[in-house]
């Protein structure tokens, strides 16, 4: 693939800073498919059409998974059916419960002092808590996969196999797991599909580098519009809006993945009006996709198109769960591992609100940054004020 002239750098910096305007301008300029940059001087399109990355994802046979290590075919079946099933059997009450006692830990450290940094004293360390638990680690081994996800990653991945050791020869130790005995790892080995041990390893330290951060994310973005914005700000508990309206409007404005490295074309074809050549590598544009106006704003021939697509024509997104940040198609986020999210993300927002009610930003939020990544969309750092108040009696952890 060759660089197109007028190719945009995807370096992060401008979807940081506004990414609304930044997809504005690129439809303007470029359509929905637009010619991109990436580090390194590396050509690729960029997807922001709603019905192009619906049609990209929907399509395998043309635009194959980009990612060398992703199984395709009979392979990705087998192992993407033995992730899910394993998450499926996560118990929603108890998955509740655990984010509960997490977040109450977490805040029991910070709530005397009376102010605090909630991405990475809360939403981070509360993701990959929770994820460890789900998994499998003991309390006690906790540390490291925590440590690994909070930094480069490095231990991750041999704190994982150990693990997968240990369980392919020992149950789990009580406590461990959703109250019945079992654990995501334990699933997985346990599976008629027979993963190996390797498999194992691979999937589970997948699911924790692409389930880790987005969660906390959402969390950062959730907790920044609720602080923020006039329309949450109101007594939480008496608001119209709620902490299920928040989490929904974050994944479609906000959404903590905006952009993945997602196909290769297999062969010549159109997109969007684009000529792709085989070799080609698309990046699937989520959050530009999601802010669409063929389907944010449906009017004339676009609607009806629209309601075909994504049945949203002439409704609001209020409620609806059409946006594409989980992907869309065979590679997209299993649906249990969004259950999982979303409980965690959910409960890590109750939590806060209900045990600091006061809580409020200590900077503008014209003053708040992002990481510049075109791949991430998180706060550098929330930091927040209120009444300090005394840990919990119960000494939750």
């Amino acid at each position: 693939m060759t660089t197109h002239p007028g190719a945009v750098p995807l370096d992060g910096t401008r979807p940081a800073g506004d990414p609304a305007a930044f997809h504005r301008d690129l439809r303007r300029r470029h359509g929905a498919v637009v010619p991109v940059t990436l580090q390194g001087g590396a050509p690729a399109w960029l997807v922001i059409g709603y019905r192009e990355v619906h049609h990209v994802t929907s399509h395998p046979e043309v635009f194959a998974h980009a990612a060398p290590a992703a199984p395709e075919g009979d392979a990705h079946e087998r192992r993407a059916g033995a992730l899910a099933a394993a998450l499926e059997a996560v118990g929603p009450l108890w998955l509740r419960r655990t984010a509960e006692r997490i977040a109450d830990g977490l805040v029991d450290r910070f709530c005397a002092t009376g102010e605090a940094e909630l991405t990475e004293q809360y939403a981070a360390p509360l993701a990959a808590r929770v994820l460890t638990v789900v998994c499998g680690f003991p309390d006690a081994e906790a540390a490291v996969p925590t440590a690994a996800l909070a930094g480069d990653g490095t231990g991750l991945a041999a704190a994982v196999a150990d693990l997968v050791a240990r369980r392919r020869t020992t149950a789990p130790p009580p406590g461990t797991g959703n109250g019945a005995g079992a654990d995501v790892v334990s699933r997985l080995l346990a599976d008629p599909r027979a993963l190996t041990d390797e498999e194992v390893t691979r999937d589970v330290t997948a699911l924790f580098t692409m389930g880790h951060r987005p969660t906390a994310d959402w969390i950062g973005n959730t907790l920044r519009l609720m602080l923020t914005d006039d329309r949450f700000t109101a007594p939480f508990s008496g608001g119209r809006h709620h902490v299920g309206d928040a989490l929904q409007e974050v994944l479609w404005d906000d959404t903590p993945v905006p952009h993945v490295l997602g196909r290769r074309a297999t062969r010549a074809t159109q997109l969007g009006g684009r000529d792709i050549a085989a070799g080609d590598l698309l990046i699937l544009g989520l959050q530009g996709a999601n802010s669409d106006p063929a389907i944010r704003q449906p009017t004339g021939p676009d609607a009806e198109a629209a309601f075909w697509v994504t049945g949203l024509t002439g409704i609001s997104t209020a409620g609806n769960r059409a946006y594409l940040s989980f992907g869309h198609g065979a590679h997209r986020c299993p649906f249990p591992a969004q259950e999982i999210a979303e409980t965690t993300a959910r409960t890590a927002v109750d939590i806060l609100l209900d045990r600091l009610p006061d809580i409020a930003p200590t900077v503008r939020e014209t003053a708040l940054t992002r990481r510049p990544s075109p791949w991430q969309r998180g706060l550098t750092a929330l930091p927040v004020r209120f009444r300090p108040t005394a840990p919990r009696a119960d000494g939750a952890r």
